[in-house]
């Protein structure tokens, strides 16, 4: 799909591009989010493929000294019309 859109100039907008916050944080790091969706049909579990790219954003952030998400979001900015983003706390704004 994503082929045909670019040849005819459709826009793309992705879902969930932080992979419900699996991007935003190391696959080491333990979360509310992740225990509560835990056992849920919003547990998708975790490919080699994912916790390899989870590691390699994880990687390029401590390189330029930017948080997961902003390298996430940057990837998807670059490939994409307009992403989505979201929040699921006020805590640290």
């Amino acid at each position: 799909m994503i082929p045909y859109c670019k040849a005819h100039g459709i826009g793309l907008i992705p879902w969930s591009p932080l992979h419900q916050g699996d991007l935003a944080k190391p696959i080491s790091e333990s979360s509310a989010r992740r225990a509560h969706s835990k056992g849920t049909f919003l547990d998708f579990g975790m490919s080699e493929i994912d916790k390899s790219i989870i590691s390699r954003v994880e990687e390029i952030a401590k390189k330029k000294d930017w948080k997961m998400s902003e390298v996430a979001l940057a990837w998807i900015n670059a490939k994409v019309t307009s992403p989505i983003v979201g929040c699921n706390s006020v805590r640290k704004f």
